[in-house]
């Protein structure tokens, strides 16, 4: 069955799709961590009125999002989930070749990012498309690992 993937800007009327989606992805976390995952704590109407957020359809059903923020010297991959429902089917490494692509298409050469040490299928995951560790430090009650990639 072929599938019909589009990447958009968030608006307004996708909150509640965003909301449920970060909170479905991140609550299998809660039992590993002393405190909600933080994504699970960001205001992101705040995030869309920045035009920070990006969303992912599958055959016009909301799948995934991702938040990246445009620094001045590298890009910020924010905040990255994939809707359980819609897991298993490649669209978290789309939505981070989507990153590759805004980074390059705003003239950065670099991409930034951090999880929590807990996200162990995260951190498997970011290496894998590229990413170098390049910190882990306790910062805002988080145990977090900073990663980055060059870009060509």
């Amino acid at each position: 069955m072929k599938t019909n993937i589009k990447i958009r800007q968030a608006t307004a009327s996708d909150l509640p799709d965003i909301t449920n989606c970060i909170q479905e992805a991140f609550s299998k976390y809660l039992k590993r961590m002393d405190r909600k995952p933080a994504p699970m704590l960001k205001d992101y109407a705040a995030y869309i009125a920045k035009d920070w957020v990006y969303i992912l359809n599958d055959d016009n059903q909301f799948a995934g999002l991702i938040v990246l923020i445009n620094e001045p010297d590298h890009v910020h991959l924010d905040t990255v989930a994939v809707t359980p429902a819609f897991q298993g089917k490649a669209l978290g490494k789309r939505l981070m070749q989507f990153a590759d692509t805004f980074a390059k298409r705003h003239g950065q050469r670099e991409i930034r990012l951090l999880t929590n040490e807990k996200m162990t299928e995260n951190i498997a995951i970011y290496k894998h498309l590229g990413y170098v560790e390049y910190d882990r430090r306790f910062d805002a009650g988080y145990h977090r690992v900073y990663f980055k990639k060059e870009l060509a």
